[in-house]
């Protein structure tokens, strides 16, 4: 079974409550847009959440270039490390320095393997105002209260405000915090090898 999610309709109803307006104007409807999609982004890149993460191998073409998008994959949305050994094999994996250009993943001549591994987040698509756009549960609490906090900020409530962000920043720590705890059981982190390589790593 998949993950639970929920809808931007659904983060609307919430948030809407929150802020204690009874119908949302077409301008209050567009201002929680942006609100959620910026919250969403930022909640989406704070951790390695296994549920938007992935290990996939691909195989770099001739100019040792893994492209964002390959057909058949998934889209990568950002490179978090690459192997040139199943990081859930028996070994520990080692990893394949690299840079990211506008193309993809370049490897430096003849350092590529086939296949590579490669761990990254997926490409976040955005709201857009789609009420039946679903997200992971898992950010719900998060992007409403966020949304409120930027509601309240938006309405000159700066105090009000700070204490709403203290509290979707409290939220988001808590689901770190549980992942964390599950994430023992198989740590990518800290299972790799780091070496020498031009691209930072978080």
């Amino acid at each position: 079974m998949a993950r639970d999610t929920k809808t931007f309709q659904q983060y609307l109803d919430t948030v809407q409550r929150l802020c204690g307006i009874d119908v949302l104007s077409t301008d209050e409807t567009e201002f929680f847009t942006a609100f959620f999609d910026r919250n969403l982004q930022f909640i989406w890149q704070q951790y390695d959440w296994p549920f938007v993460c992935a290990v996939e191998s691909r195989t770099p073409d001739s100019n040792d270039v893994i492209e964002w998008a390959q057909p058949t994959k998934t889209v990568i949305g950002e490179v978090l490390e690459c192997w040139r050994d199943d990081p859930f094999g028996n070994v520990v994996p080692r990893s394949i320095p690299y840079r990211l250009t506008g193309d993809g993943i370049q490897f430096f001549s003849g350092a590529s393997y086939d296949p590579t591994y490669v761990w990254f987040r997926t490409r976040l698509a955005l709201s857009a105002g789609n009420v039946a756009y679903t997200f992971p549960y898992d950010f719900f609490q998060y992007v409403c209260h966020a949304g409120y906090a930027d509601w309240l900020a938006s309405n000159e409530q700066t105090q009000n405000s700070a204490f709403q962000r203290g509290v979707a920043e409290q939220l988001m720590l808590d689901a770190i915090e549980i992942w964390s705890r599950q994430q023992r059981q198989t740590s990518l982190r800290s299972s790799t090898k780091t070496h020498g390589t031009e691209q930072s790593r978080n």
